[in-house]
């Protein structure tokens, strides 16, 4: 399989605009050498303006990515942060609660369980 096919098969759809134009540098490459502005058949000024527009590409993916990750990241610590606060909050609240004798006393659970019994 062709280099640029085998590209474009695995770039992912939302991320096309970034991607290199291979296909068309490829072409000014293999541009008529009596047309080219060079002696070896390239048209450097498109080369290089197709290549520049590339680099761009690629940076603005780059960076575009890097802020999300980032955000991402900051967005999981924070998240984080308040699932912990609630962990060792309910942990004191546990805590101040064993202190405390339950409610239902000696004889009313003996009198609760007698009729339990008797029923």
């Amino acid at each position: 399989m062709k280099f640029n096919k085998t590209l474009n098969a695995s770039i992912i759809k939302e991320w096309r605009f970034y991607s290199v134009d291979y296909k068309q540098m490829k072409k000014t490459l293999k541009e008529d050498p009596q047309n080219s502005s060079t002696s070896l058949g390239i048209d450097s000024d498109e080369y290089f303006r197709l290549y520049d527009t590339s680099k761009s590409k690629l940076t603005k993916f780059y960076n575009d990515k890097e802020q999300w990750a980032i955000s991402y990241y900051k967005t999981m610590e924070e998240r984080v942060d308040a699932l912990r606060s609630v962990q060792v909050s309910s942990q004191q609240s546990h805590k101040a609660g064993e202190g405390r004798k339950h409610p239902v006393t000696s004889d009313s659970a003996h009198s609760a369980s007698s009729s339990i019994a008797s029923a």
